[in-house]
């Protein structure tokens, strides 16, 4: 077939008759429906643009993939999806919003949108539970100290937990490792056996952990 502009309109109209479409076909539809021919002719003359001008009819309106439209796109669907937090691959690709997943993905991935606009992901939402629980009925109990300051006595379960730090960072402070490398004004920890083993005057007992902290450098730095 020669492809005069005669025959190209008539072509475009037959594939918009068999897509059962109103307006300009687009190039894959052109593609997928007739192959390369009729692909070929439309932009040796001019191009999509150009035949939809000639022929009157409107072009498939497509996603322009700019930070704008991707940000209303994340807060649609945040509100399609009743949260105020940045969305999930799962639940974006589970509630119809694959195309938005592709554009996230192929852009700032989700933990650079969540940071572009100041949401929390779920993740960061996630935080696990500290557990504080001793790991025998009657524990050692352990005497703080910040630098020279005594802080408190107690087992090493209540003695993380007044300290704010999970069980295995209190384990490191009475570990070889953590003594070698405190500070003087760091945390410091000193085992004075179980519970009524000592029966001192806190004075005298504060300044005899003092003294035996000094001399055996047993403790650790926050």
């Amino acid at each position: 077939m020669r492809w005069t502009e005669e025959n190209i309109e008539k072509e475009v109209f037959k594939v918009m008759k068999d897509l059962n479409i109103n307006r300009m076909p687009t190039s894959r539809e052109i593609i997928d429906s007739y192959g390369y021919k009729l692909y070929s002719a439309i932009w040796k003359n001019g191009g999509i643009e150009k035949w939809a001008n000639k022929l009157g009819l409107e072009v498939k309106k497509t996603f322009k993939l700019s930070d704008e439209n991707i940000e209303k796109e994340i807060r649609e669907a945040m509100q399609a999806l009743d949260i105020n937090r940045m969305p999930t691959t799962k639940e974006l690709r589970e509630n119809g919003f694959k195309n938005l997943d592709r554009r996230i993905s192929r852009t700032r991935k989700y933990s650079g949108w969540a940071d572009k606009l100041g949401l929390e992901t779920k993740s960061n939402r996630t935080v696990r539970k500290r557990v504080y629980k001793d790991t025998s009925i009657n524990p050692n109990e352990y005497a703080v100290y910040r630098g020279d300051e005594f802080l408190f006595i107690d087992t090493p379960a209540n003695c993380a937990r007044r300290l704010g730090v999970s069980m295995n960072a209190f384990a490191f402070y009475k570990s070889r490792q953590h003594r070698e490398r405190v500070k003087e004004d760091g945390i410091h920890v000193v085992c004075v056996g179980k519970e009524g083993d000592y029966e001192q005057d806190s004075k005298e007992f504060n300044e005899q952990l003092m003294q035996k902290q000094r001399n055996r450098l047993k403790g650790v730095a926050l």
